[in-house]
């Protein structure tokens, strides 16, 4: 079982999952053996970049709080509401196609392998609908919205054949095999819905408000199949034994928080600033747990046996995050935008509720265990451009053309020694402190980022415009002591309609 921990945690730690902060201290026989050492924690959002929606940001990478003018502008900084003078219907169809590659290389810790596994995802990526109004005289602009901000896709896989000494006691130097097969995949998208406003606050400032609601849902599916040829039974006699167990998780996600967006136009200049209010995103958890043992090839368990855990809640502190944006216009026709954003991660706890008290006719009392997931700042950066060519043509008369580059650190770090070993923290190492027993010399913490490139293109009528945007998107996870890493590849293409009302 410490074969299969080390491996594991070799794992998680790869592909930028916590552990300390994703595990059920109340379900031991779950998710920990009997030392309390973590095995298979709940999955959480790791990257955790929730975004704006639109084919037209993101043909621009995402460089957009300095521009929202268009349908989208709620879903990134509502102040751009102000100023659409038509109502707008706009929606956003796209495909998510996630490719991850696991991958160990020098064979110090685990045998030199890869793996890859590849998905396609697609559906509705937005709707929305803005209209301007009149209170009191005054101008206002009113949107609502439903957009998909964030998809996550990780993939994992080990396999492993050693021949072992089973009885390590005893004179007999005998070996037997000892195969392991271990696969963590892992799918999380996070939606938004959107209702806010904007206005006019002088002649060349504007601003809004949006309250958002997150939503949806994550699916994980950690297997392990373990098989031991050449172990003896109390009796002398060999047996082999062959194990498999899963675990399979599905999460549901809830949380609001808040948008306060500025934007000002001076001539071909232009600048957003945007804020958003930290809170708490909660996940619930249902979890079955399915194991089956044959020995000898007789099922010994007699089937597949499964074991639920309802409702397992865990919360996650977001934090607050402030973005500005730039952008600058050329001949009316080529402009510039960059944006930069700032989200203060470090700090952030996560709690996972240990039990529930009901009290008949009284509020419920539920008791929470806090963990500090050694979470980052995040500094993002985005950066794109647009060309709006003026073609000349009755069929298309406007095309805009558009290329873009975003660099987003993720907050999730890995902690890895200096000899090559992946630490395996134990319960009390992890609850109720803000650091690990580790030797500061001999661990180092490291944090990646996701690159993403971006290229988009529209057509302009008076009525009506059409934007289309494929992203490229890389995260390579990859250590200097361990020989293990991960490449996450993930294409996104977008198309989005917006229509206007007279």
């Amino acid at each position: 079982m410490k074969r299969l921990a080390i491996k594991v945690l070799i794992i998680l730690c790869v592909i930028g999952v916590n552990a300390s902060a994703q595990i059920d201290v109340s379900f031991d026989t779950a998710f920990t053996n009997s030392k309390g050492t973590i095995l298979f924690p709940l999955r959480v959002p790791s990257v955790l970049d929730l975004t704006g929606a639109g084919a037209r940001a993101q043909g621009m990478g995402n460089a957009f709080y300095s521009i929202s003018d268009d349908i989208s502008a709620i879903s990134w900084n509502p102040a751009g509401l102000s100023g659409q003078e038509r109502p707008t219907l706009g929606f956003g169809l796209g495909a998510f196609a996630p490719s991850g590659e696991f991958e160990t290389t020098t064979g110090v810790i685990l045998q030199p392998q890869a793996h890859t596994q590849d998905e396609t995802l697609g559906g509705l990526t937005m709707l929305t609908f803005l209209a301007p109004v009149r209170i009191k005289g005054h101008p206002f602009t009113v949107a609502a919205s439903y957009s998909r901000s964030a998809d996550e896709y990780d993939y994992a896989r080990v396999v492993t054949d050693t021949m072992v000494d089973y009885t390590p006691l005893d004179d007999d130097t005998t070996t037997g095999y000892l195969g392991e097969d271990v696969q963590l995949g892992y799918h999380s998208r996070i939606d938004v819905v959107n209702f806010g406003f904007g206005t006019g606050l002088s002649s060349n400032v504007t601003g809004g408000v949006s309250i958002n609601i997150y939503t949806n849902k994550s699916t994980s599916d950690q297997r392990v199949r373990t098989i031991q040829d050449g172990v003896t039974d109390f009796f002398g006699q060999p047996r082999e034994v062959v194990q498999d167990l899963i675990f399979l998780d599905t999460s549901k996600y809830s949380g609001v928080n808040f948008t306060l967006g500025l934007k000002m136009v001076q001539e071909n200049l232009a600048a957003g600033l945007v804020v958003k209010t930290p809170f708490s995103l909660q996940q619930k958890t249902n979890r079955t747990v399915q194991q089956d043992v044959w020995i000898n090839n007789i099922d010994f368990t007699g089937g597949m046996v499964k074991a639920h855990f309802d409702r397992i809640l865990t919360k996650i502190e977001m934090p607050l995050t402030v973005g500005a944006g730039l952008s600058y216009t050329l001949d009316e026709a080529l402009t510039l935008a960059g944006d930069v954003e700032y989200r203060n991660h470090a700090g952030g706890k996560m709690k996972v509720r240990d039990s529930l008290r009901i009290i008949p006719g009284e509020r419920d009392t539920e008791y929470f265990t806090e963990y500090n997931p050694r979470w980052k700042n995040v500094f993002a950066f985005r950066t794109g451009a647009e060309y709006v060519w003026t073609t000349g043509f009755d069929l298309f008369p406007v095309v805009p053309l558009r290329v873009g580059f975003s660099y987003v650190p993720i907050p999730t770090v890995a902690i890895v020694d200096r000899f090559g070993y992946v630490p395996i923290p134990t319960h009390e190492d992890l609850v109720g402190t803000d650091e690990y027993e580790f030797d500061s010399l001999y661990v180092e913490e490291v944090q990646h980022a996701v690159r993403s490139y971006s290229l988009g293109v529209g057509v302009r009528w008076s009525q009506i415009k059409l934007d289309v945007a494929f992203t490229h998107s890389r995260l390579s996870r990859g250590y200097q002591y361990v020989e293990a890493g991960t490449k996450n590849s993930d294409n996104n293409f977008n198309f989005t309609f917006t229509g206007y009302f007279e």
